[in-house]
């Protein structure tokens, strides 16, 4: 696996969009495996032949002097291959000032003098703002030029744009250790540490495999998926826009659409049960620390609710349409996943393989819907609902009794 390298998306980098090419689709293998876009003067790496803009691989060799971004022993570079020199010269590609006027379509080999010297809407990239601005214009926007503020959806910090990336990453990880340090109320309660004062090997690595998760969602995605890193911006977004997002990077990639939604299904599988498991606590925990008569008496309605509602879900539903259902509800809640590693959205998987996991997956909840229903079928539905009330009853009441003892009376002797 590719190790990760966060770039900017600066003048040199050309995406998709740019690229007008009605001959022949361009393979991912064009495309530069550190930043994503297309490849910008490109070398290759002596051992594994992997390709790099060769400003991509100087800004990595700068962290990472001696290794190659693919796990080779050492890296050295090398001159790309003279067939993908003549394929890139074959490319046109609309001027980055497209925006400001400019409609030229210019040769690969022609772009870079056509951008910096013939180009009527030349361009400079403010460092305060990060946008680009008329070079005619530069002097006037500088003297006026503010950093752009944009708000942290997690803190809600005001940060500059330029430094957002990186503030997101460690907001992000600090939030979740906050997050996961809080859900553990009675760690000094239960005695988790041991005698000598140090944690326990087994939650030491628990918390190491949690920080892990946290690192890698956090990392930007190193594969070449079109429009990839347009989800991974969107992660600050709004869940709409992240969908807007995910979506496109669907529909870009179409031989790549199922492995992603099969991905996207069994993480927001996973990551639902976890989440109900959490909140299902949290709530149990809230009540036995209030009212557990009033904790009581929501656990009955809660339980009726499901216990007689269900059958008649089943009734008015097909097993298609259940399934379709909870698949895209699965599919949205796997989107929003901040967790959720973005590399391994791209396909390694044979279509033979990923059919039979598709079919596996259709009967695994085409048998679950047929418990279901034979279980309604068969159990009378207040059965069910006086069951699930009392054992959820019995279970917070000693819940209760264990995480709140009643101290003992020490006699007035001994005192």
């Amino acid at each position: 696996m590719v190790s990760t390298l966060t770039v900017n998306k600066e003048e040199g980098y050309i995406d998709q969009d740019r690229i007008v090419n009605d001959d022949f689709l361009l393979p991912g293998e064009y495309f530069c495996p550190l930043c994503g876009y297309l490849l910008w003067k490109p070398c290759s790496c002596f051992s594994c032949q992997n390709l790099f803009c060769r400003k991509c691989i100087r800004t990595w060799l700068k962290e990472n002097p001696t290794s190659c971004p693919f796990r080779c022993a050492s890296f050295e570079e090398k001159r790309a291959p003279p067939h993908i020199q003549s394929i890139l010269g074959r490319l046109r590609i609309r001027c980055r000032n497209n925006l400001f006027g400019c409609k030229e379509i210019i040769a690969y080999d022609l772009l870079e003098q056509h951008e910096q010297v013939h180009c009527q809407f030349r361009t400079k990239r403010c460092d305060l703002c990060e946008q680009l601005v008329l070079l005619d214009q530069f002097d006037k926007h500088s003297s006026l030029c503010k950093p752009t503020i944009v708000q942290c959806k997690l803190c809600q910090c005001a940060i500059e744009t330029r430094l957002l990336e990186n503030h997101s990453q460690h907001c992000l990880q600090e939030n979740l250790s906050n997050l996961f340090l809080q859900n553990m109320p009675m760690q000094n309660e239960l005695n988790y540490a041991n005698p000598t004062g140090q944690t326990p090997i087994a939650e030491n690595a628990f918390v190491a495999w949690f920080q892990q998760c946290i690192e890698e969602g956090s990392r930007s995605p190193t594969i070449n998926l079109p429009g990839i890193q347009a989800v991974f911006q969107a992660r600050q977004q709004g869940w709409l826009y992240q969908n807007l997002t995910m979506f496109l990077l669907v529909l870009r990639n179409p031989t790549t659409a199922p492995h992603i939604l099969l991905m996207l299904l069994w993480v927001g599988f996973f990551t639902t049960v976890f989440s109900f498991m959490i909140h299902a606590s949290l709530i149990l925990w809230n009540w036995m620390k209030t009212s557990v008569y009033y904790g009581c008496a929501l656990i009955m309605a809660f339980s009726a609710l499901v216990t007689f509602g269900l059958p008649l879900l089943l009734q008015m539903s097909s097993d298609t349409t259940l399934i379709i259902c909870v698949s895209l509800i699965f599919i949205l809640r796997g989107i929003k996943n901040p967790y959720i590693r973005l590399d391994e959205l791209e396909m390694r998987e044979t279509s033979t393989a990923l059919s039979m996991l598709y079919i596996a997956s259709f009967l695994l909840m085409k048998l679950f819907i047929l418990i279901v229903r034979l279980y309604v079928y068969c159990v009378p539905p207040y059965l069910t609902a006086a069951c699930l009330a009392w054992i959820i009853i019995f279970v917070t009441f000693h819940l209760r009794r264990w995480f709140n003892p009643v101290p003992a009376v020490v006699p007035a002797v001994f005192q």
